[in-house]
């Protein structure tokens, strides 16, 4: 079977593998295997979307094991557009355009993403023969110890000591509530309120469902992972705008945030420096 939506379909599905795998490759400019942290110094968002990725190995494994083409293909465009692209790499876009160079949020990050580039490529060669290629041999301009050729690598296997039920479940948890969050500022966006998700400040009201989540995050890391310039925990919401988000269960409310915006950063903080930068970029300019 073919016609023109199925090819449609098809170059969206290799548009979003490449655009992902050429992110991954954009922020790696700087990386060298030596850079890399162990694993046990990796934080906790960086250690969950490796947990993710090696189960997706496993998966893409044993369907190419059964001759099932079209289960690799899928799993591997959901993982870049969901796991990835929707939520990892757009959360750790702050910490790897803002941070110091060689800070540890950093290089935990991009420990992580060389793992998964290198572990993606090598999965998607016999499906996307060429472009796997080109992307390895990017690789190999920071890295000349690879094979010569992706195809003289190693197909992935899954490593058992990246798999982590606990992070696996907190992290499915933030997800829930980025979406939730993420729905209500859309809504303040389509009324003007608010242009990005920067200029929100968020409430999220307590409840038994998110425990966890607020034992394990502070207010700031939910504001990162949120993608906003302030967050809080509250027992009632005062913010203008409240919302209850059908698919969570979630009650939120936001408000354009108070204090100044970061020409660096972009988030706004109560007390910029005389160059009305906030504390975190005015310390990583001074040490830079």
């Amino acid at each position: 079977r073919i016609s023109k939506d199925i090819l449609k379909t098809l170059s969206e599905t290799y548009r979003r593998i490449r655009n992902t795998a050429r992110f991954l490759l954009g922020n790696l400019h700087d990386f060298k295997p030596e850079n890399a942290l162990p694993y046990e110094s990796l934080l906790s968002m960086d250690k969950w979307i490796l947990d993710r990725l090696h189960r997706i190995i496993a998966r893409v494994r044993d369907a190419l094991e059964e001759y099932e083409f079209h289960v690799p293909v899928s799993l591997i465009h959901s993982f870049c557009v969901n796991e990835l692209s929707a939520f990892y790499l757009d959360i750790s876009k702050d910490r790897l355009y803002v941070e110091a160079k060689d800070s540890l949020t950093r290089r935990s990050a991009q420990t992580a993403m060389y793992e998964i580039l290198s572990c993606l490529t090598r999965m998607i060669a016999p499906l996307l023969s060429f472009t796997a290629e080109e992307i390895w041999q990017e690789m190999r301009k920071t890295d000349p110890s690879l094979p010569e050729s992706v195809f003289l690598a190693d197909f992935p296997e899954q490593d058992v000591s990246r798999l982590n039920d606990g992070l696996n479940a907190l992290w499915a948890e933030a997800e829930n509530l980025k979406g939730a969050v993420s729905r209500m500022l859309e809504t303040m966006r389509a009324e003007k309120t608010i242009g990005t998700s920067l200029e929100a400040q968020v409430q999220v009201k307590r409840c038994k469902e998110l425990e966890k989540l607020a034992e394990s995050f502070t207010a700031e890391e939910l504001a990162d992972i949120a993608i906003v310039s302030r967050f809080e925990w509250a027992d009632d919401l005062t913010l203008p705008k409240v919302f209850h988000d059908d698919a969570t269960g979630f009650d939120v409310a936001g408000g354009f945030t108070t204090g100044e915006k970061c020409p660096r950063c972009w988030k706004y903080d109560e007390h910029p420096n005389e160059h009305g930068l906030c504390g975190r970029c005015a310390h990583v300019l001074h040490e830079d």
